[in-house]
């Protein structure tokens, strides 16, 4: 599945991760986070309240946790995952970046919030943590 571009007012990584693989602005995906969380104000959000989120936006998520001695790094990730079929949002460094559709997309701290090629993607060597894949509900 193809990303979106992230467009919307709200710039942290979780909302842009979620408006990157659904196409829903940002500040609508943070609106969702604060329905999830219960708190006044996103500044992060854990694996499994975006995952909660994802949920009231219509998509299925299933989580893998990749132990910290057996961590892919970036680029081994992408060798092993066919980002074609499916969207992923990763966890590296404690922050969410959405990839499917062969491209890669971020809020603007690692990577641009314009889907780019995962093959010009540069910090190929960072470590991912955690592997979220989502899939609109009913497309199984």
């Amino acid at each position: 599945m193809r990303l979106h571009r992230i467009v919307g007012r709200a710039g942290k990584c979780g909302p842009s991760a979620i408006a990157a693989v659904t196409g829903v602005p940002t500040h609508d995906c943070a609106a969702l986070l604060r329905e999830v969380t219960g708190r006044p104000q996103i500044h992060g959000v854990h694996g499994y309240e975006l995952m909660a989120a994802m949920t009231l936006a219509g998509w299925h998520c299933e989580r893998t946790v990749h132990p910290r001695a057996a961590r892919p790094t970036l680029a081994a990730w992408l060798r092993d995952h066919d980002t074609l079929a499916d969207s992923f949002v990763l966890v590296v460094r404690r922050h969410f970046v959405a990839v499917g559709g062969g491209e890669i997309a971020d809020s603007g701290w690692m990577y641009d919030r314009r889907p780019q090629p995962v093959a010009t993607a540069r910090h190929s060597r960072v470590r991912v943590r955690q592997t979220i894949a989502c899939r609109p509900e009913g497309a199984f």
